[in-house]
């Protein structure tokens, strides 16, 4: 069964004819004539075409904007990675300057090189 509300949304167009034309039971269909009789067409015409030039340089700064902050994203984005790589190298390049025995720094190294594996992949690092 459909409500009430439901019902009035099914003749979208004739409702809000009904509603733009009214002022509460009154028809305000030839004051709005009136109105329009009366408006400098020319000036409203050059009002629309700036709004629209206006709405184009929100446009265009609107997307100065993204993409300087995608700028920026990478660019920290790139920096992290770079140190996380670094810190990754610099742990490498201990243990294999270390004293420890041959074969325990290659198990270190490919368990350190697992790791930075399994991270690049979780966070998608490249």
């Amino acid at each position: 069964m459909l409500t009430e509300e439901q019902t009035n949304q099914l003749d979208c167009a004739r409702r809000n004819l009904h509603t733009h034309f009214r002022e509460g039971d009154e028809l305000n269909i030839v004051k709005r004539y009136e109105a329009y009789k009366e408006l400098n067409q020319v000036s409203e015409l050059k009002r629309s075409i700036d709004f629209l030039h206006l709405c184009k340089k929100i446009e265009d700064y609107t997307m100065s904007v993204m993409s300087r902050i995608e700028r920026k994203q990478q660019q920290e984005s790139k920096e992290w990675n770079d140190s996380y790589h670094t810190k990754f190298n610099d742990m490498k390049d201990r243990i294999i300057n270390s004293k420890t025995p041959q074969d325990t720094k290659i198990k270190i190294i490919t368990m350190l090189e697992r790791m930075e594996k399994k991270l690049t992949d979780l966070f998608d690092l490249k």
